[in-house]
Formats: structure tokens, sequence, C-alpha cells
């Protein structure tokens, strides 16, 4: 071996390899036959040297617990977030539709292509419902992820499912970005993995859920730079069935939320404003609503800012008119991929989406003719939409 070479072991070329699986991340318990949610991270592991360590170092009191597998440790830890590594894999993140009974997993499918376990042949989608008429989709969803605890000593993963539709897409999303910038980067981006609590009113009810959230150690710019740029759009799972959608969209001409323009106009002297003038309290109102209608976050929001403005501030109320383009370009962007994720969630087909969308007031000219306005009013329909399969979900007891 020369130097400088480094020596790599010789491998069966047909061998599937596979992380081992260290513990679990649950996010529920069980009273009873009866899942129940809980608002810490619950780690569970035949290794109690593991869990020892995770209360160590997180907090929260180590005890026993009968598992399906047996006796295993358990921890209920104190802080609101860990941290985390996404290994580089495509096992990283998996998510698709089931049918579970007694006797195990009856099938599985990806919204277009069904298989039944331990069969390999395929066949046409069966978990498709009559959504658009108002039915469910028989099959449930369920999102898997490992991840890698880089301050536990172990090299296994740690795996954690959820059967939420907005933590299935939510986490696609942020794995992904990670991954990209990972490969990027050459090297493994350092994260935080922590619950966020949401709260969503919908025909007059309220409900309350958890939603596991990924963000990044450092200079979240430089993943985002790293990453898969914000201009660009997913794919549609087939492009031949999605209208055109432009990549970023002008900012928006009109809007229906409030300004700081005096009601008497009479006498009023018209004031041009100028690039590098701070944004007035009515733009900044307008722009706060619109980011919390496309589900930014305040970390998010925070590194937007300090994207567009290059690091001269991270408030959007420091914004700049001549800084608005720029974040009215990533917002509409950021509501085009919105409703795009939640495509894959609610419809098995992209088209099947357009054609909803379409039946809506203000959605039927071209989708390439959309501003922000109309995405916001898509991604209203679909949010409802989703939300409607996630309390049936709940009420069948997922």
């Amino acid at each position: 071996m020369g130097k400088g070479e480094v020596q790599v072991s010789k491998r069966i070329l047909d061998l599937q390899t596979r992380f081992t699986e260290a513990g679990r991340i649950r996010l529920g318990e069980r009273l009873g036959n009866r899942p129940t949610k809980i608002d810490k991270l619950r780690f569970t592991s035949p290794s109690h040297d593991l869990i020892a360590q995770i209360s160590e170092l997180y907090g929260g009191m180590t005890s026993q617990w009968e598992s399906p597998r047996g006796s295993e440790s358990q921890v209920y830890i104190e802080r609101d977030e860990i941290d985390i590594i996404i290994p580089p894999s495509d096992e990283a993140l998996t998510t698709s539709y089931e049918i579970w009974s007694g006797g195990g997993m009856q099938r599985y499918c990806d919204g277009q292509v069904m298989k039944r376990p331990g069969n390999d042949e395929e066949r046409p989608c069966q978990c498709a419902g009559d959504i658009l008429g108002g039915g469910e989709r028989e099959c449930k969803i369920k999102a898997r992820m490992i991840v890698w605890l880089p301050r536990i000593q172990t090299l296994g993963v740690w795996r954690l499912e959820t059967g939420s539709w907005y933590a299935a897409g939510e986490l696609t999303r942020m794995v992904d970005t990670l991954l990209q910038a990972s490969e990027q980067l050459q090297r493994a981006v350092s994260a935080k993995l922590r619950l966020d609590k949401r709260v969503v009113k919908r025909d007059g009810k309220t409900f309350n859920f958890n939603v596991p959230i990924i963000t990044p150690v450092g200079d979240v710019a430089i993943v985002l730079e790293a990453a898969t740029p914000m201009t660009v759009l997913p794919d549609a799972r087939d492009v031949r069935l999605r209208p055109d959608a432009p990549a970023a969209l002008p900012a928006p001409e009109t809007t229906e939320w409030p300004s700081d323009a005096p009601e008497n106009l009479e006498g009023h002297v018209e004031v041009v404003a100028q690039d590098d003038d701070v944004i007035d309290k009515g733009k900044h109102t307008q722009l706060m609503i619109t980011l919390g209608a496309i589900n930014y976050t305040d970390d998010e929001r925070h590194d937007l800012v300090r994207h567009v403005t290059g690091g001269r501030t991270e408030s959007s109320k420091e914004l700049t008119v001549g800084d608005m383009n720029a974040i009215w370009k990533r917002v509409t962007t950021r509501a085009t991929i919105e409703v795009q994720r939640h495509f894959g969630l609610i419809w098995s087909e992209p088209q099947h989406g357009w054609d909803a969308l379409r039946k809506i007031d203000g959605l039927d000219k071209p989708v390439k003719d959309w501003k922000l306005n109309e995405w916001l009013l898509a991604l209203d329909y679909c949010e409802h939409t989703a939300m409607q399969l996630q309390a049936g979900a709940e009420k069948s007891g997922e």
C-alpha cells in the first residue's frame, strides 16, 4: 500500500448492507391499547448503557419498558432538542402509504406502485380514496427517519416513525436539504431535532399536535447556498402531468393586507420610496402575515432575511425597499414548494390536485400567470384538505 492510500476492506459485491439500529426516538406511548401523543422526545433501546448516556446528556429518568421485542430501557428527555447527524443514504428518510392488520403489514405503496411484503410484484396503487368526492384514503401515511446521535457512543442509528401528514412532508424537505448540502460541502452537516408544537383551527375545531423539526447548526446561509437553490422547484412525480410553473415569480402587484396609507388623501404629496429606505409598518405586517401563511418558523425567517441582505441584518423590520423584490421572489417560490409538497401527501396523481385547484374561484387562470395571492389561496385549500385527512387518521386510531 502506497503512502497516503487508505486501506478498504474487501467486500461481497452483492451483499446488501444496512445500518444497525441502536434504538428508537418515539413521539408517543401506549396507555393500555390506545396510542397517546406526548410533548417530549422519548428514547427506547435494548441497551441500558445508551439510554443512560442520553439521560445524562439531556436529562430525564431512565426506566424499564416492555416492548414488543422484549425488555428495554427508556427515557423521556427534559431538553427541548437533541444533536443529530443525518446519514448520507437513501435510507435516511422513507415515506409510504401502508395498510396494517393483526398479521402485520398487508401492502404498501408510493402513491403509484403498490407492493406486498415478501413479494416483488408491482401493481397499481390502491391507496387513493376518492379524496375529491369526500372519501378517505384507505392507506395511512408513514414516515421513517434514521439519525446518528453524535454525542452518544455508538455507530448505530436511531429510528423515528410518524404517521403525521405534516411531519412526513416537512421532514422530507428538511432531510433532502441537509443531504444536498452535505454532498456539496463534502462533510456531514450537524443539526438539531426538536418538537414543534402546532395549533390549527379548522371548521371551528382546534387541533393540537407536534411536528418533529430539523434545523442545521452553525451558519444556515452556508447550508442554504450549498443545497438546491431556493429558486428551483421540486419535480412532480410525473412532469408530463404537471402544468408549467415558473421557478421564481415577480412580487405581487396588489395585496389584500393593510397598509399605513392615510385614509384622507386630500393634499397628500406622494413620496417615492428609495431602494435604501427601510420598509414601513404596513409592508412589514404584510410580510409577517405572508410568512406565517406559508409556515416559516422564526428561525427560517431570520435566515431568509440574513441571506437576502448578505448578513447585514436578520430582523425583517430592517429590510429595505430594495430588499423586498428578492424577498418576494423567495417567498413566492416557498409557497409553490409548499403547494407541491402537499400534492404528494394528498393526491395519488399530481393532475388530480391541479384539477381540484382549478375549481376554486380565482385559480382558473393558467398556473404560469399565478402570483403570490393565487399560490396562498391554493396552499390554504391544500392545508385544509390535509387537515381533514389528519383528523380522519386520528379518529381511526392512527
